[in-house]
């Protein structure tokens, strides 16, 4: 097996380092120099769609990302590189579309390569079929005012990212993880020049939302991320589990993608690398009345990125022990309400509940009661939230409690007009200080001084984590570490304050956990209800 070459970067430790110099808005990269957008009102400079790979195109399709060749004129990066092809049509990308989107984008209020700023990596969500850089919610720019240095990144997603075939395993590393693979590779890039930009290679917190957090959790399980992280974020997500099951395995993974090829009447993966983008796309797109974990081209073991399943990593201490803050949302499931059993009687609920939970039954309907229409929606929607994020978010942060003492959990209830619903997502405009650019569905559109106070709160806590490993500081109510007896969690609610989260219903849950941390093969069997047009 060749060798990938992510690999190759490991050794260039020692070219991290910087001498002291004026920022300004040249940067001369280790692949040639820069020019990005003078600092804004805060004093905040930005450079965005910088290449850190060769663009993955024609031969380098399904291939590992490899350095970008050398650049001899000054780059211009005062907009947004190409988004990555998105395989759901429903989500049009805030960019065109490309092959060529392996870029990354900082935001940096130092003014010396050797001020040393913590740095926080942005992964964004997307169920790893659609999502870019670009999207106005993930402008850095607030989270930079807060003395951090801000890295977001492209990655592939869909067929072009996550594509394993047997002949592909022989061209180089595993086949199956390459939008994983463009991950670590980026932040490869961020230990190699974030100290232009003023940032610290030895203080790098990533962070991510829904397949973002799952992209975190993937990335702290797997030893290909050592050296390149000090502390990770998981909003909404952790093993890429789901109600379905856990993430494929390799046979299913190649088997997966041999039917692919089928389909496409081909027969190798030459024929493949011919065919335009637009056909792979049109061909692999996926629709969202399908669980992506079983019925898209997203992540899987490969035994190399990921050589088990997250949820072993972390039960046994194989993961990356760095601090570690995470959480889930009040009402989850607004996002997956095609994966919720179906309940329109609770003989029904009870009925596909069976398939997951066998003869537990009399235990799920204690902690998912049906007497009522009231109890069967409000269970439904319980579940829901609990299967597809909650109940894996909170095994990453109780597993990762028991090696590293620095671990923190959320519960994110907060509501207002401007954002009603303490849905999946909903918090991503107050992490970011982007809520006078950001339209939150159903609700006002015009932030309120309190919407803007809890905004506040949370760009603080997270970028305390990143400075210190630790969300906590001055004016910030008292957020306690988590522990697998207190368990205790701080909720980000109208009123800020810790408390205890009951975990019956998560215990419940991981008790079906195989000894590798999987959850059974049969769970692949619940019927779920589709209740969303198909595109």
């Amino acid at each position: 097996m060749k060798v990938c070459p992510l690999l190759l970067l490991s050794s260039l430790c020692s070219l991290c380092r910087v001498a002291a110099s004026p920022i300004g808005d040249i940067v001369n990269t280790r692949y040639g120099s820069i020019r990005g957008n003078a600092p804004d009102a805060k004093g905040i400079r930005s450079f965005k769609g910088i290449p850190f790979a060769e663009p993955p195109v024609g031969n380098l399709r399904w291939q590992s990302p490899r350095s970008p060749q050398l650049w001899n004129t000054t780059l211009d990066t005062t907009k947004f590189g190409q988004s990555c092809w998105s395989f759901l049509t429903l989500v049009p990308p805030p960019t065109v579309e490309s092959e060529d989107c392996l870029t990354v984008n900082v935001w940096s209020p130092a003014t010396d390569t050797q001020d040393n700023l913590p740095v926080m990596v942005w992964i964004y969500g997307g169920g790893f079929q659609f999502g870019s850089t670009a999207e106005a919610r993930y402008d850095g720019s607030g989270l930079a005012s807060k003395d951090v240095v801000l890295v977001s990144l492209n990655y592939r997603m869909g067929l072009f990212g996550f594509l394993a075939l047997s002949e592909l395993d022989k061209e180089g590393s595993s086949s199956g993880n390459y939008g994983l693979q463009d991950q670590l590779f980026g932040l490869q890039w961020v230990k190699e020049n974030i100290a232009l930009f003023g940032g610290d290679p030895s203080k790098v917190t990533i962070f991510g939302e829904s397949a973002g957090a799952h992209a975190v959790g993937l990335l702290v399980s797997s030893p290909e991320s050592k050296g390149l992280i000090s502390g990770a974020i998981l909003e909404s997500g952790a093993f890429w589990d789901s109600v379905s099951g856990s993430l494929r395995t390799p046979a299913e993974a190649r088997a997966f993608g041999q039917d692919f090829l089928q389909r496409m009447a081909v027969s190798s993966v030459a024929q493949l690398r011919v065919m335009s983008a637009q056909t792979l796309v049109t061909a692999g797109q996926w629709t969202p009345t399908t669980d992506p974990v079983i019925s898209a081209f997203s992540p899987s073991i490969d035994g190399f990125v990921l050589p088990t399943t997250p949820a072993e990593a972390f039960a046994t201490g194989h993961q990356a022990l760095v601090s570690l803050l995470a959480g889930w949302n009040g009402a989850e499931y607004n996002a997956f309400v095609p994966f919720e059993l179906p309940h329109l009687t609770a003989q029904l609920f009870e009925q596909a509940a069976m398939v997951p939970f066998g003869s537990d039954l009399g235990q799920f309907k204690e902690l998912y009661p049906d007497a009522t229409i009231e109890q069967l929606n409000s269970s439904a929607e319980t579940l829901c939230s609990d299967t597809v994020i909650r109940q894996q978010t909170w095994d990453a942060v109780d597993k990762q409690s028991r090696h590293v003492p620095s671990t923190y959990a959320y519960f994110y209830t907060y509501a207002s007009p401007y954002s009603p619903v303490p849905g999946h997502t909903a918090e991503i405009p107050f992490v970011f200080g982007t809520l006078n650019s950001t339209t939150v569905a159903g609700g006002s559109g015009v932030p309120t001084a309190a919407d803007e106070k809890i905004s506040d709160t949370i760009m603080t806590y997270w970028t305390n984590f990143a400075k210190t490993g630790d969300p906590n500081g001055p004016g910030l109510a008292t957020w306690p570490k988590y522990t697998s007896e207190a368990h205790e969690v701080i909720m980000l609610a109208n009123v800020v304050s810790a408390g205890v989260y009951s975990l019956d219903r998560f215990q419940f849950i991981e008790k079906y956990r195989l000894s590798n941390g999987s959850f059974p093969h049969r769970w692949r069997n619940v019927q779920i209800q589709g209740s969303l047009p198909s595109d």
